[in-house]
């Protein structure tokens, strides 16, 4: 099911365990439940470009959607525009 989630501790750089360039961050659906992300490329450009930030520090805090299974699954989608 799609769900707004909180989008924490974003960083843009080289993530050493695939080598490749993106954005990283935690989706926090409430208190107990978050997952890592990962969006690297054309994809990671195009999420900073919707929220129109210049400094991705500034996404900290920021809505998104996710896909959620309601347990353990949880994905990323696209940020959310209030």
């Amino acid at each position: 099911m799609k769900q707004m989630a909180i989008m924490k501790d974003v960083t843009f750089g080289l993530q050493l365990d695939c080598g490749k360039v993106g954005l990283s961050f935690n989706v926090y659906l409430d208190e107990n439940s978050a997952a890592s992300q990962f969006i690297s490329g054309n994809e990671a450009l195009e999420v900073i470009k919707k929220f129109d930030v210049e400094d991705v520090n500034k996404i900290n805090g920021k809505p998104c959607w996710v896909e959620t299974d309601g347990h353990s699954f949880i994905k990323f989608l696209e940020p959310c525009k209030i």
